[in-house]
């Protein structure tokens, strides 16, 4: 099991909590339960009630689910949860530990004011641009397919549709 220090240690090391001062790392880590999660567990359900955590992949990885395909595959210190907890809204993605994991769970009521702060507003739009979204249809399957490593034909079905800059993104 993880000591509050070592915890605090490995938040300050992840944003969003590298920009915070130490007390209230260590603030954070006091309420902060570790969870262990078998290889294949659900995390929480896609369409399930927000959540009242936010969660931090320690060790292992964590899947972002839609409709049973993998869209995201989440590391060492990236933190999921956070979109639905925030928005107070269903969540969008199912989360599945991919393999034996560990996650550092963080209380909502600890967090919500946290990601307020302006570090904390960049940090959410930063996250929530970059992760893919429900039903997206260019989200790259975890199981070897890398869809950076594709070659455009392989993904270009028809010609591309060439216009102005001057059209409106309407009618484009």
């Amino acid at each position: 099991m993880f000591a509050m220090r070592e915890v605090a240690a490995f938040l300050k090391g992840h944003p969003p909590f590298d920009d915070l001062d130490a007390a209230t790392v260590v603030r954070l880590a006091e309420r902060a339960d570790v969870e262990r999660f078998p290889a294949g567990t659900k995390i929480f359900e896609q369409g399930a009630e927000p959540p009242d955590a936010v969660r931090v992949v320690r060790e292992g990885a964590v899947e972002l689910v839609d409709h049973g395909r993998v869209v995201d595959l989440l590391g060492e210190g990236e933190l999921f949860g956070h979109p639905s907890m925030v928005a107070a809204l269903p969540t969008g993605l199912e989360a599945r530990a991919h393999g034996d994991s560990t996650c550092i769970a963080l209380p909502a009521e600890e967090v919500l004011p946290l990601l307020a702060r302006p570090a904390g507003l960049r940090y959410l739009a930063r996250s929530l641009l970059d992760r893919p979204r429900p039903g997206s249809l260019l989200a790259a399957e975890v199981s070897g397919f890398d869809l950076a490593q594709q070659p455009v034909t392989s993904l270009v079905s028809k010609q591309p549709i060439i216009c102005e800059p001057e059209t409106p993104l309407r009618e484009a």
